[in-house]
């Protein structure tokens, strides 16, 4: 979810161990958790790389939370912040729309990213209606670019928990 606030890497590092780790396996603790760290930003970054030439070029500029959170931590977040182009949101669970925006190309980009917590393992079906002049979308999924039409001007994502994807709403002149 911190790409859609406009960040564009993830960094960890480590060089603490646990307090009391059990005897003779402090290594092998810290190994074992910093590798499961590790590989979960490895993962992001990579993903990030394969399109980061589009995401460098578009800047923050509003994020709305929809639905509701289990702990009612991001309930208020911007309740009443507008998104341009986007006429409805519907979410199955807790997530995010952040607006992002070219302004050299002069074109609006949309993550929608589950915010629910990873250890729920909750999915979240967002559907974006966008205005009707938007008939297909680029979609950046895991990295990888894919151009969808928009039916009736609605693109729908299932998102697993800690998921987004970044949306790129075109009008197509025929």
């Amino acid at each position: 979810s911190a790409l859609a606030y406009g960040v564009n890497s993830v960094n960890y590092f480590t060089y603490n161990l646990p307090e009391n780790p059990p005897d003779g396996e402090e290594y092998t603790y810290a190994m074992a958790n910093d590798v499961i760290a590790y590989n979960a930003v490895k993962t992001v970054n990579n993903e990030i790389s394969k399109f980061h030439y589009v995401l460098k070029e578009y800047d923050w500029m509003a994020t709305k939370y929809y639905g509701t959170s289990k702990d009612g931590l991001f309930d208020k977040l911007a309740q009443n912040t507008s998104l341009p182009n986007i006429i409805s949101v519907e979410t199955s669970n807790a997530g995010i729309v952040s607006h992002m925006y070219d302004f050299e190309k002069a074109l609006d980009g949309y993550w929608l990213v589950n915010t629910t917590n990873p250890e729920d393992n909750l999915s979240n079906t967002v559907s974006v209606t966008f205005d009707s002049v938007f008939t297909e979308a680029i979609v950046f999924v895991d990295g990888q670019r894919e151009l969808v039409n928009l039916k009736s001007g609605v693109y729908t994502a299932e998102l697993e928990a800690g998921e987004g994807v970044f949306v790129i709403p075109l009008k197509i002149e025929q």
